[in-house]
């Protein structure tokens, strides 16, 4: 083990913890590494002459790291430079770090196995192992995501692949993703994105809907509050819908495990949350104060099972 810096021995020593600090640690925890690891490594290049690559895992952090804050390529490496805890969550130390045509090539690699449904996927299989990826039903629904309409760049053209449509009074330039949500717990089972012309109800058949209710409607909001406000992609990245959907598919997986998170401390299952919560007979107490009576209370009814001052914003 080499010697710490003094950027590391200050940030052990420190007494107070970031809102970046600790949504990163809850990220860690409430991601199956091993698992999405598992699924890309076999695609992920191996050592031969010259320099080795980066390790998987450290490319894998900085990337969700990279999703986490919508931060450029450029903007990513500044931030393993300058943030500690960043270079913390990413495994990494100040003396090799990878620059951003590294961080490109690794988003790149991934869309060009389409590994971003791939993860997604697992993830949702760890959800289910986890008892929470109940099928009873399905809400569908779509939200817009922009796209730059200018014509000023390199081509002097629109992206081919997004278009325009009427929402309301307002016309709106870009793509739509369309998701298929469990109707009881709110987690997206399923994905599509099209351009903003396309009508809702084309995807339909692709995402699985069963049935929809009005009155759980609301369940469906929810992810698009994660990927639109949480993570900030009310705009999209990139051109075309390979690249955007590769992402978004990303991003519907860890507001899943957002999500999923509140559920999972309902039945005492996720170790992510902080020690003043406990489990006491059938009650959860926060400090001495019921939050809920039972497990399954929670389980069926979102709203019990939200906690108070633990806020999803990193």
């Amino acid at each position: 083990m080499g010697q710490i810096t003094f950027s590391e021995a200050e940030y052990q020593n420190k007494k107070r913890k970031t809102r970046r600090e600790i949504f990163l640690k809850r990220m860690d925890k409430l991601i199956p590494w091993k698992q999405l690891e598992k699924k890309v490594a076999r695609y992920y290049p191996k050592i031969q002459n010259g320099r080795p690559p980066y390790p998987l895992s450290a490319m894998l952090r900085v990337h969700c790291m990279h999703l986490f804050y919508n931060l450029s390529d450029p903007a990513m490496e500044d931030a393993l430079y300058e943030i500690e805890s960043m270079r913390h969550f990413a495994g990494l130390k100040l003396d090799r770090l990878p620059d951003e045509t590294t961080i490109l090539n690794f988003r790149h690699f991934l869309e060009q196995h389409v590994l971003g449904k791939v993860l997604f996927k697992e993830e949702n299989k760890h959800l289910e192992k986890n008892g929470l990826m109940l099928r009873e039903g399905s809400i569908v629904d779509a939200t817009i995501i922009s796209a730059p309409s200018s014509t000023k760049n390199s081509t002097g053209k629109h992206d081919p692949e997004m278009h325009q449509t009427k929402k309301g009074n307002e016309w709106h330039f870009g793509m739509k993703m369309h998701i298929g949500v469990d109707d009881t717990l709110g987690l997206i089972h399923s994905i599509d994105t099209t351009a903003a012309n396309v009508h809702d109800i084309v995807p339909t058949d692709k995402l699985k809907a069963e049935k929809i209710k009005a009155s759980v409607r609301a369940k469906v909001e929810h992810p698009f509050r994660y990927i639109k406000q949480v993570f900030g992609y009310n705009k999209v990245r990139y051109r075309g819908l390979a690249k955007n959907n590769n992402r978004l598919h990303l991003l519907a997986a860890f507001s899943n495990l957002l999500i999923g998170e509140r559920y999972m401390l309902a039945q005492g299952q996720c170790a992510c949350f902080p020690p003043k919560w406990r489990e006491t007979g059938k009650k959860y107490t926060n400090n001495g104060r019921i939050v809920s009576e039972s497990s399954n209370f929670c389980r069926l009814n979102p709203r019990s099972a939200k906690i108070s001052g633990y806020s999803d914003l990193p």
